[in-house]
């Protein structure tokens, strides 16, 4: 099986068991991602890890706790643990991030391994991507997903004229020229959340922060004034 596909991506990769995905590319994977959270953490970096009961799961995790150590993070391996559960461990111990041996809903000739930031969750941009992949599948093209996606973080809808963007946060900017008759209302001319749900009108809300309140009662009405159904996303604690 050596044209067997190696799914990679901004939160994790996946193969097949024995093909693509090996204890050699998870320990290479395992070591990338600790060598990242070294980079951007500060003193002692601690890494939860976990696996699903696949049985090929164990050699895998054995290999990913060797490519954490290998960077220099401290691991703290729960074994057979589910993703949420993970997810929460990382935030508990106060851990820099977390890995999950897993390939979720694939079939069982299949694993893969999920990378989890320091709030326990996908990173924002690959989740910001996966969702674009998902329309671009669905026959948009790219830049009309990419159209259809606002980002906001502390500083607001990223706009591609803002300085001092990160690679990935350029790609999920919207341009600035789209937005010239926008009514901004966040300090310093920022366009706050609110000011997208009124003027996008997104009928779906993704939470990824851990700052809480921030999905207000006045969003959500905002929303379902525009659609029947709202799907609201609180993947940390945003509510």
């Amino acid at each position: 099986m050596s044209d067997a596909p190696l799914m990679l991506s901004g939160s994790g990769a996946r193969g097949i068991v024995g093909a693509t995905m090996t204890p050699e590319v998870a320990e290479r994977y395992a070591a990338a991602w600790g060598s990242h959270l070294r980079s951007v953490g500060k003193g002692s970096v601690q890494v939860v890890l976990g696996r699903d009961p696949r049985p090929s799961g164990e050699a895998l995790v054995a290999a990913a706790r060797l490519g954490l150590q290998g960077a220099g993070c401290n691991v703290v391996d729960l074994g057979i643990a589910a993703t949420p559960t993970v997810g929460f461990a990382v935030s508990k111990f106060g851990a820099a991030g977390g890995l999950m041996v897993t390939a979720s809903h694939n079939p069982i000739e299949w694993n893969g391994i999920k990378c989890l930031d320091h709030r326990g969750v996908a990173p924002p941009a690959a989740i910001a991507e996966q969702i674009i992949a998902g329309m671009v599948e669905d026959g948009l093209s790219e830049q009309e997903a990419r159209g259809r996606l606002y980002m906001v973080d502390v500083n607001g809808l990223l706009e591609d004229n803002m300085k001092g963007l990160s690679s990935f946060q350029q790609k999920l900017a919207q341009p600035g020229d789209r937005l010239k008759d926008w009514k901004r209302t966040g300090k310093d001319q920022q366009i706050t959340l609110a000011d997208v749900a009124r003027q996008a009108k997104p009928t779906i809300l993704i939470g990824v922060c851990g700052h809480p309140n921030l999905f207000t009662e006045e969003i959500i009405r905002c929303m379902a004034e525009n659609t029947k159904r709202p799907i609201v996303f609180p993947l940390s604690n945003p509510t």
